[in-house]
């Protein structure tokens, strides 16, 4: 029988909330067995503890995504801009399972200084279908969108070889491309795009 999870959420004026995660119902088991509600609550705490140290905050962006630590900072800003702590705890009486995690107010700007050393770095290659508009020889710099119906436009660069076939791209005609895509960021700041474009075929009828 899976177990499901209750968040009772206290505000207090003193400059602190708690935030307490218990079982709605009781699970009847022979056997002490942690449960998947267990399991989530241990690891939501060790999220907020992982603020702490820098290594924790890569390794959850590693088993999960940027979009958490993202979240995650947004919250401690939450905190330190109103001057707020927090006090978490779960206890499971049926199978014995307890963890809390508390982050006092003065410890958030030690937090959000940890967090603002964390950036990430993604590359992929994209193919699509669609012409350029703009292109610049000299300096190796494009425009393109794809006609898919997808609304994807690069504005980059060519790659060295590619660089020097630029000169035979008409904007007239289309062609399938290959843009390897970096992406970086880092917490609290704006998303870095850049495209090399790294292959073109022109499309024949």
């Amino acid at each position: 029988m899976t177990l499901d999870t209750q968040y009772d959420f206290i505000y207090s004026a003193a400059g602190s909330f708690r935030i307490i995660l218990k079982p709605i119902g009781q699970q009847s088991s022979i056997r002490v067995v942690k449960t998947f509600s267990d399991e989530f609550a241990e690891e939501m705490i060790s999220l907020f503890n992982s603020g702490f140290n820098k290594e924790s905050i890569n390794d959850f962006a590693a088993r999960y995504n940027k979009g958490l630590i993202k979240k995650y900072n947004d919250f401690v800003c939450f905190l330190n801009e109103n001057k707020l702590g927090l006090d978490m705890k779960w206890h499971n009486n049926n199978s014995d399972c307890q963890y809390a995690e508390k982050i006092s107010f003065k410890q958030t700007s030690s937090i959000l200084s940890n967090l603002s050393d964390f950036s990430y770095n993604e590359s992929e290659d994209l193919s699509y279908r669609g012409q350029f508009y703009a292109i610049n020889t000299r300096t190796g710099k494009y425009s393109f969108e794809s006609i898919e119906g997808d609304d994807f436009k690069s504005n980059g660069t060519f790659d060295e070889l590619r660089k020097q076939m630029a000169f035979s791209i008409s904007f007239n005609k289309t062609y399938d491309v290959v843009i390897n895509r970096k992406v970086s960021e880092k917490v609290g700041e704006k998303e870095k795009i850049k495209d090399v474009l790294v292959s073109f075929n022109e499309v024949v009828d």
